[in-house]
């Protein structure tokens, strides 16, 4: 599954999914939803669209896009439509009928239909469908879209999505110490004018080269060339490292919020740096071990049950850079200008003006 809010089964077959299936090396695609218009009993009757393609390739991004308008339901693959089908036998087929809503009826199992992103989890029958893959994006509308309007999207995305790569084993995590005391990056703000080394926590191939990459709104820059080293030996596949270590760059623009990213060099090659995803690990070529076979604790892992940190995430990182301030007073005697007093914006702290806890300040 790759975006779901369903149950399927006996009395309540109400939300919607959008999954793919591989029988036989043939990808198949379907967009199941129910309608008011079809539900004659209350427990929701499905339309389904599907469209199958031999083209799909493994570690290759596509776009795929359903589209509900009131009387069709339709897929697209790289902003062209695949398939459409009418969803029911009148013009205007109505809302979409969820579990547990305004229906009376029906079999329902109130309060176990999450949204889920990257599988399809049905209560009804106590079953999930992972994704075995990566998402980049979801994007949820209020509205449909019209066959234009998604080639529109595709458009947007496909110049920086198609041409980039997803490495199979090396990435790097975010984490949120609040947990285990574990923090990746160590650090998320520096001052622009005095280089401090940080580290990130994730899997990176110790014949590699790697940057940390500084994004910001109107400047970007990047960092030398940092250090890779395992420091838990017991989770590091034979020539992999788990830290990356970089020294932040100069940063003449002032205070400024950039989002934090690691990038590969590839030199020879017409990408000459290659992005590495930002992921929770959960395979073993990253690094990913049954819970039975972990006999101790790794970075990635929380609790005398070894189980995974549940303080993980995928999600952008800011790191700031900031600049000190100083505060001159004017003499008439001497007419000059004598500093008085210095603010720097990093500190150490305690109070709830902190962010990351004793890491960032607001000075």
């Amino acid at each position: 599954g790759l975006l779901a809010v369903q149950q399927d089964g006996a009395g309540c077959r109400k939300g919607w999914h959008l999954a793919y299936s591989r029988p036989g090396g043939t990808t198949v695609f379907t967009f199941q939803i129910s309608l008011e218009a079809n539900d004659a009993t209350g427990g929701g009757t499905p339309s389904f669209v599907s469209f199958s393609s031999d083209d799909i390739a493994l570690r290759t991004w596509y776009h795929i896009a359903a589209v509900y308008n009131g009387s069709h339901v339709s897929l697209y693959l790289d902003g062209e439509q695949m398939s459409s089908v009418q969803a029911c036998q009148s013009t205007n087929c109505g809302k979409i009928i969820y579990p547990a809503s305004y229906h009376p009826t029906g079999q329902c199992l109130a309060g176990r239909s999450s949204l889920t992103i990257g599988t399809y989890t049905n209560p009804k029958s106590a079953s999930s469908f992972p994704h075995f893959g990566s998402i980049k994006s979801v994007r949820i509308f209020k509205s449909a879209h019209s066959a234009a309007g998604v080639e529109n999207l595709y458009e947007m995305l496909k110049d920086t999505l198609k041409p980039s790569v997803i490495p199979a084993v090396e990435y790097w995590a975010k984490a949120l110490g609040h947990h285990s005391g574990l923090w990746s990056p160590s650090s998320d703000v520096s001052s622009g004018l005095s280089p401090a080394t940080f580290e990130v926590k994730g899997m990176f191939n110790l014949t590699q080269r790697y940057r940390c990459f500084f994004a910001g709104t109107v400047h970007s820059v990047g960092s030398d060339f940092g250090d890779a080293v395992c420091r838990n030996t017991r989770f590091c596949p034979a020539g992999f490292g788990d830290t990356l270590s970089c020294q932040t760059p100069l940063w003449l623009t002032g205070y400024s919020s950039t989002i934090l990213s690691i990038q590969r060099y590839n030199p020879g090659s017409a990408t000459l740096w290659t992005n590495l995803w930002q992921k929770v690990c959960l395979n073993t070529a990253c690094g990913y071990l049954a819970t039975s076979q972990r006999t101790s604790s790794g970075w990635w892992m929380a609790g005398s049950r070894r189980l995974l940190n549940p303080m993980l995430e995928g999600t952008m990182t800011s790191f700031r850079f900031t600049t000190n301030s100083t505060l001159f007073s004017f003499r008439d005697e001497t007419e000059d200008l004598q500093p008085v007093l210095s603010f720097s914006a990093i500190e150490d702290c305690n109070s709830l003006h902190c962010l990351f806890m004793q890491r960032t300040c607001e000075g």
